[in-house]
């Protein structure tokens, strides 16, 4: 939440593609993972290179 505050971009992809809500999906934070789409996270998948 602070990061979003901060103007941290939801969809920011990782080294591997990954975005935020991939990593909440994957560690089973679902809280988190709830947070993210509520906010516009979407899956790493979803972006084309």
């Amino acid at each position: 939440r602070l990061l979003l505050k901060a103007g941290a971009k939801v969809n920011a992809l990782d080294s591997d593609r990954g975005t935020p809500l991939d990593w909440a999906v994957g560690t089973l934070h679902n809280d988190t993972a709830d947070f993210l789409r509520k906010h516009g996270g979407k899956a790493g998948s979803t972006f084309t290179p």
